[in-house]
């Protein structure tokens, strides 16, 4: 994508000033990224602060489940995989386990489910 044309006037036409620049908004654009991180920060600690604030739960283990009328488990995620869907269910590592044992339930190959339990390789 190049340049737009509507900015041409405000860049210098030689290249060394054009470094300058691109030094400068790399340096801007750092500091603007720690200056969002220090209000995230400061969001997340006055979110805690405030009565009655409950954080939610971390899920570690989900397990999807199918169609139909049985709605076995199908795959097993983990509690950050994008794949997920509505029939995913937070799980413990003991179920988890539990329904790995059962045929035709697969660790998720996305979110590497089965490297985290190690039942593949890295």
């Amino acid at each position: 994508m190049g340049p737009d044309k509507s900015l041409a006037w405000i860049l210098p036409p030689d290249l060394a000033r054009l470094r300058v620049l691109e030094q400068w908004v790399l340096l801007l654009l750092e500091a603007i990224r720690a200056r969002i991180a220090e209000a995230e920060a400061d969001q997340r600690i006055a979110a805690a602060a405030r009565p009655g604030a409950v954080e939610a739960p971390v899920v570690q283990w989900a397990i999807q489940y199918g169609i139909g009328r049985d709605r076995r488990a199908i795959l097993v995620h983990t509690g950050d995989c994008r794949l997920t869907s509505g029939r995913t269910r937070p799980a413990t590592l003991e179920q988890v386990r539990d329904a790995l044992r059962q045929p035709g339930v697969d660790p998720c190959d996305i979110c590497g489910a089965g490297r985290e339990l190690g039942l593949t390789d890295p």
